[in-house]
Order: C-alpha cells, then sequence, then structure tokens
C-alpha cells in the first residue's frame, strides 16, 4: 500500500493488515511499526522522542547496542546479490 506523505502507523496499520488478508488469506506472521516516530502528522511526537533519546542514556545505549547486533545478523553480500538478482527479474518481466 503506497499513501502520500507519512502518515501514523495507526493510521494506517488495520488498513494495512486487513488488505494483507484479503490478498493472501491470512494476516502476516510479524509486523513492524515504527510508532510514528517518522510521521510528518506528529512532529511534537517526534520532538518529544528524540529528546527522550537524548536525556535517556541507558535507553540509547541499548538501542544502539541492538541495532548494531541486528544489522550484524544479515549477511551484506548475500542479501545485496539476492536483492540485485530479484530486481533484476522484476525489470526483466517489464519489457
Amino acid at each position: 500500500m503506497i499513501v502520500e506523505g507519512n502518515p501514523l502507523d495507526a493510521t494506517l496499520t488495520n488498513q494495512v493488515l486487513d488488505r494483507q488478508e484479503e490478498i493472501y488469506g491470512r494476516y502476516p506472521l510479524k509486523v513492524a511499526l515504527d510508532g510514528g516516530f517518522a510521521s510528518n502528522e506528529d512532529e511534537r511526537g517526534l520532538a518529544e522522542a528524540i529528546r527522550h533519546l537524548l536525556e535517556d542514556v541507558p535507553l540509547r545505549m541499548r538501542l544502539i547496542k541492538n541495532g548494531m547486533e541486528t544489522a550484524w545478523r544479515y549477511e551484506w553480500d548475500k542479501f545485496s546479490t539476492e536483492l540485485t538478482d530479484v530486481i533484476s527479474t522484476g525489470l526483466k518481466g517489464r519489457r
């Protein structure tokens, strides 16, 4: 589902999940949301989240550590090759 702008997760979550169920006959096994931190509909919420991360050093360090550990779990060379193959296949189908 492509939507102009960057609406809050809460605005789209049910619509997207229902659409997934309509297309695939089931809801997705996993869903990731950004909590609206990047939404242009909630600038105050974004500012508060940034302020919270600036003030809460243990939380900030834990998020950084977890993010780095997650990033290192992926084999980027393999991922980039697979992504390139998917894109190439998709482009061939559009010619």
